[in-house]
């Protein structure tokens, strides 16, 4: 089976080096990548992946408008995709010869050649306001479908998520509660919806729904020889949104309790197969892509004492800072540990284990 890598947004500052996961399903191997040739504060993370015969193509998450970067297999930085019209890119997908970046600030698409890099606007919302929370996008039959947290009629269930064909606006899978990652495969459409816990499938000849309850947050979905991988996140400790008192953490609770933990879940047929564990490594997956890269070359071999370094070292900061104001100065904190989910709130499965329920 292929390697896989997964992004992880959302991260802080000297943190942001290990923006990747490498693993290997077959061996139960997984670790960090070092991106520092291409990333660095005050970027925050990566969010879309694509993985081509050719390139790997990353959406960088960043205060402004991010950027895409295309690096070759072996991770290495090929070239910058960067416009002004950028903001807050999530995914990136294939859509027939071209490439396609979901905008989701300000609701529009863009897409280049791999050929020249050119960007080039395809649509934007008319009303585009960053209320759609558009993130992810596909092509079947020649039609375009995309995926946000809002329907653009907002009336009804249009307040809910959907999947919906971009030129005639038809739901096609709706319903759904913070959805992401888009797949299409076997003659089915499949999405996650977040905060539901849940993947939910369209079969494209019959317009049949199903679902699968697997639990935790989910972001992250690709098809493999034997069904799918699919990432489950952490519940959030704070919300810049909400604020820390909103859902406080009982730190005693913590450690063990899957809510607090992340995976890398297996699904085959209609059950949730063996999870790994990534907890040591990052919080907050983003999007997970098989790709055939080599699994040795790229990982870093002590991925959980990095991880933690860049942890203790964020501690060391903050109480640094905490040491200026007890002597009555005025620290200036960077916004960057206040960034935000871009998502809201995680969902409520009580255990963050799921179970499959029926369509």
């Amino acid at each position: 089976m292929a390697t896989v890598l997964l992004s992880l947004c959302n991260l802080k500052r000297n943190g942001v080096r290990f923006p990747l996961i490498v693993g290997s399903l077959d061996r139960r191997r997984f670790g960090l990548v070092d991106c520092a040739s291409w990333i660095a504060p005050p970027d925050t993370g990566v969010t879309g992946l694509l993985a081509t015969e050719e390139a790997i193509y990353v959406c960088v998450q960043g205060h402004e408008s991010g950027r895409v970067v295309v690096l070759a297999p072996d991770l290495s930085l090929r070239a910058v995709i960067a416009d002004d019209r950028f903001s807050d890119l999530h995914s990136i997908k294939r859509l027939g010869d071209e490439i396609c970046v979901v905008s989701t600030g300000n609701s529009k698409l863009f897409t280049f050649s791999p050929a020249d890099l050119v960007v080039r606007e395809l649509w934007a919302f008319e009303h585009a306001d960053g209320r759609l929370h558009i993130n992810d996008v596909g092509l079947h039959d020649g039609r375009v479908h995309v995926l946000s947290h809002v329907h653009p009629r907002y009336d009804g269930q249009g307040r809910s998520g959907a999947v919906w064909d971009l030129d005639s606006r038809e739901v096609l899978i709706g319903g759904l509660k913070h959805p992401h990652s888009l797949v299409d495969a076997g003659g089915t459409l499949h999405c996650l919806s977040s905060a539901a816990g849940q993947l939910v499938s369209r079969d494209w000849a019959s317009g049949a729904i199903s679902k699968l309850r697997l639990g935790g947050y989910l972001r992250g979905l690709a098809a493999t020889e034997g069904g799918f991988v699919v990432g489950q996140s952490s519940t959030r400790f704070y919300s810049r949104k909400r604020g820390p008192a909103v859902n406080p953490v009982d730190l005693d609770a913590v450690v063990g309790n899957p809510k607090f933990m992340s995976f890398l879940g297996e699904v085959g047929g209609r059950r949730l197969g063996r999870r790994h564990n990534l907890t040591h490594l990052g919080l907050e997956i983003y999007d997970v892509v098989t790709a055939a890269v080599d699994y040795d070359a790229l990982v870093e071999k002590n991925s959980a004492q990095l991880r933690a370094q860049s942890l203790y070292q964020r501690i060391a900061e903050l109480e640094r800072l905490l040491d200026l104001q007890d002597a009555d100065a005025q620290p200036v904190i960077d916004e960057e540990w206040d960034a935000d989910p871009e998502d809201g709130p995680d969902g409520d499965d009580p255990d963050g284990v799921g179970r499959s329920t029926p369509g």
